[in-house]
C-alpha cells in the first residue's frame, strides 16, 4: 500500500497547488477588476494626467496618408490642439485615444456624422453601467503603445524570411520524433539530452524573429477578447453591435492562434510556465507566428473594422466624461440656409475659469479684435477656432448656444521663422497667408483667424498687406451673392479699423491701468480699443522713470504725426 499511497499523496498535493495557484489568480483578477472599477468612478468627469504625445497619431498619419484628409499642421499647432486633445482624452486603450486624436484632425466629416457620433456619446453619458462595462474590457487592452497596437490592424506586415518556413516546422518535427523515440525505447535518453541541448541553442538563434511579434499579436489577442465582450453586453440592434458581430468569426482562428503567440511571459500560474517551456523545445511559438501571419493576411481588413469601433465607441464615451465635468456646453446646431457663425458665451475648455463672449460672424464678414496686451485677444481667437473644430469633429461646443455652417479653419496665429529651411518670419507668414487664399477660392465657408499678421515686416507694409488679404477675404462671395470667408483678425495697428472698410466689425478688450498694477476684465466690447498698456507696463515692470516719460512723449508724437521732433527734443 505504500506505492499507492504515495502516489495518491503526491496527486493530491499536485490538485492543491494547482488548485490553489488557481485561486490566488482569481483572486488577484478580481481585486485588478474592483481597483478598476473604482479608478472609473473616481475618475469620470475629470482630466487625466497629462502624458506625452510621443507615438499618437499612428492611425491618424496610416489613414491621412491615403486621402489627404487632415486640419493642416499651421492651423493645429496655432489652436494649441495637442494640448487640446490632452484634455479631452479619457480612454482606458491606444485604440481610443488613436481614434480620438483622428477625429479631432480629419476635415472631412458631415454633419450626419457628429450628429450619429454626439448620439452615442449621450447614450454612454447617461447609462453608467454600459460605459463602465466598456470601459473595463477596453482596460484589458494593456499595451500602451500605440504604434505595437495598431500595427498589425493597419499595414500589411513584412514578410517572414523563408528560412523560417524551413526550420520552424522541421524543429518542431525532430524534437516531437526525439521524445517520442525516447518515450518508447528509454535506452536512446543518451540522444535525447543532447537533442534538447542542440534545440534550445537554434531556438536561441531564432529568437530575435520571433519576440518583436509577441506584444503586438498579444494586443490582437485583447482586441478581440474585448471585442466580445463589447458584442455580448450592448445591444443587438445598435450599428456597432452590428458590426462587431458580423467582424468577429473572421477573426476567430487568428484571435486564437494570436493568444498562443502571445501568452503573458510574467504569469506565473503552472500552466503558463508548463507552455514556455514546450513552446522553447518543439518552437511551438515560431511555428504559431507562420501561422498567425497566415491568418493575418487573410483578415486584416475585419480586425481593423473591429479596432476602429471599438475606438469610437471608446472615445464616445471619453467625450461623455469630458461633458460631465464641464461647466457649461452645447451641441452645435448647423445650418444649410446662412453664412453665419453665431456663438454666445463662448468659452476656450482649457482656460479656467475663463470668461465667457459672444459673436456673430457673417453680419458682417469680418471682425477687426484691438486691445492692449494681455488683455484677452489671442486667447479669443483661439476660442473661436477650437471650439469651431470641436463643433465638427466631437459634437460639442464650450459655450451656451452655437450654430454654423460647415465650414473648414484656417489659422495664422503664432508663425515662427525656419532656421534650417532659411525662411524668416515674413516668410513663413506669407507662405501660409497664401494657402489660404488659394483655399478660399475652392471650399464651401472658410474661417480664418489672424493674430498680428505680418508682423515680421515693417509697419507700412504690414498694415497694406493685412488690408488687401482681408478685403480680398471678405469679397469671396458664393452663388447666393453671400460671404464665403468669416474672418477675425486681432491687431495692435489701430489704422486697420478704418483702412478695411464696411465690411469689418470692430470689437476690443479693455483693461485699466492703476498706480500699481493693470486691470483686466477680458470682456469683449464694440468699438476700437481705446487705451494702450505698452508703456505702463514698461512702468509697472520696473523701467527707468525717464525712459517712461521719453517713450510717452514719443508714442503721443508719433501719433500726432511728429516723431521726428519728439525724438529731436528727447
Amino acid at each position: 500500500m505504500t506505492g499507492p499511497m504515495h502516489v495518491v499523496i503526491g496527486v493530491s498535493i499536485s490538485l492543491a497547488i494547482v488548485i490553489g495557484l488557481w485561486c490566488l489568480s482569481d483572486f488577484q483578477r478580481r481585486r485588478q477588476s474592483r481597483r478598476t472599477r473604482s479608478r472609473l468612478q473616481s475618475e469620470w468627469g475629470q482630466p487625466r494626467a497629462s502624458g506625452s504625445l510621443d507615438g499618437v497619431g499612428v492611425y491618424h498619419l496610416h489613414a491621412s496618408a491615403r486621402s489627404g484628409d487632415s486640419l493642416d499642421d499651421t492651423t493645429w499647432a496655432d489652436l494649441n490642439l495637442d494640448a487640446v486633445f490632452r484634455f479631452l482624452d479619457r480612454n482606458e486603450s491606444a485604440l481610443g485615444r488613436e481614434r480620438l486624436y483622428h477625429r479631432l484632425r480629419r476635415i472631412s466629416g458631415s454633419p450626419s456624422d457628429v450628429r450619429g457620433f454626439n448620439t452615442t456619446i449621450e447614450r454612454y453619458r447617461g447609462n453608467e453601467p454600459a460605459r463602465q462595462a466598456i470601459q473595463m474590457a477596453m482596460a484589458t487592452v494593456s499595451e500602451r503603445h500605440d504604434a505595437t497596437v495598431w500595427s498589425l490592424a493597419l499595414d500589411a506586415p513584412e514578410a517572414l524570411p523563408w528560412w523560417m518556413l524551413v526550420v520552424c516546422p522541421a524543429f518542431a518535427i525532430a524534437m516531437v520524433t526525439v521524445a517520442t523515440v525516447t518515450l518508447l525505447v528509454p535506452a536512446y535518453i543518451s540522444v535525447t539530452i543532447p537533442a534538447i541541448l542542440l534545440s534550445l541553442w537554434m531556438r536561441s538563434r531564432i529568437a530575435w524573429r520571433i519576440y518583436p511579434w509577441v506584444v503586438p499579436f498579444r494586443s490582437v489577442s485583447q482586441i478581440v477578447r474585448a471585442a466580445q465582450c463589447v458584442a455580448a453586453n450592448e445591444p443587438a440592434t445598435e450599428p456597432t453591435t452590428v458590426t462587431l458581430t458580423a467582424r468577429l468569426p473572421a477573426v476567430a482562428t487568428l484571435a486564437t492562434v494570436a493568444g498562443l503567440l502571445g501568452r503573458d511571459p510574467t504569469r506565473t500560474d503552472l500552466g503558463s510556465l508548463l507552455w514556455e517551456y514546450l513552446s522553447f523545445l518543439f518552437c511551438i511559438d515560431g511555428n504559431v507566428l507562420l501561422l498567425g501571419m497566415h491568418q493575418l493576411r487573410r483578415c486584416q481588413g475585419e480586425l481593423r473594422q473591429i479596432a476602429e469601433t471599438l475606438g469610437d465607441l471608446e472615445s464616445a464615451i471619453s467625450m461623455a466624461s469630458v461633458r460631465a465635468g464641464a461647466a457649461e456646453w452645447t451641441q452645435p446646431v448647423f445650418s444649410d440656409s446662412t453664412i453665419t457663425l453665431e456663438a454666445s458665451d463662448l468659452r476656450h475648455p482649457l482656460v479656467a475659469p475663463c470668461v465667457p463672449n459672444s459673436i456673430i460672424l457673417g453680419r458682417p464678414a469680418g471682425v477687426i479684435l484691438t486691445g492692449g496686451n494681455m488683455t484677452g485677444k489671442s486667447t479669443f481667437l483661439r476660442s473661436i477656432g477650437v471650439n469651431a473644430v470641436l463643433a465638427q469633429t466631437v459634437a460639442t461646443v464650450f459655450a451656451s448656444a452655437y450654430r454654423t455652417p460647415w465650414l473648414t479653419v484656417r489659422t495664422c496665429i503664432s508663425p515662427t521663422d525656419d532656421l534650417e529651411a532659411g525662411k524668416s518670419l515674413y516668410q513663413r507668414e506669407a507662405e501660409t497667408v497664401v494657402s489660404i487664399l488659394r483655399q478660399a477660392a475652392q471650399c464651401d465657408v472658410l474661417l480664418c483667424l489672424f493674430d498680428e499678421l505680418f508682423r515680421g515686416t515693417n509697419s507700412a507694409d504690414r498694415i497694406g498687406a493685412s488690408v488687401a488679404v482681408f478685403t480680398h477675404l471678405v469679397r469671396c462671395l458664393d452663388t447666393a451673392r453671400r460671404n464665403r470667408c468669416l474672418v477675425v483678425a486681432a491687431t495692435h495697428d489701430l489704422e486697420l479699423v478704418p483702412a478695411v472698410g464696411d465690411g469689418f466689425a470692430s470689437y476690443h478688450f479693455g483693461d485699466r491701468i492703476t498706480a500699481d498694477r493693470l486691470e483686466f476684465d477680458y470682456r469683449l466690447r464694440p468699438g476700437i480699443a481705446p487705451s494702450r498698456n505698452a508703456v505702463a507696463l514698461l512702468r509697472l515692470l520696473g523701467a527707468p522713470p525717464a525712459l517712461v516719460s521719453d517713450a510717452l512723449n514719443a508714442a503721443s508724437a508719433f501719433t500726432n504725426g511728429d516723431f521726428k521732433l519728439a525724438t529731436a527734443k528727447s
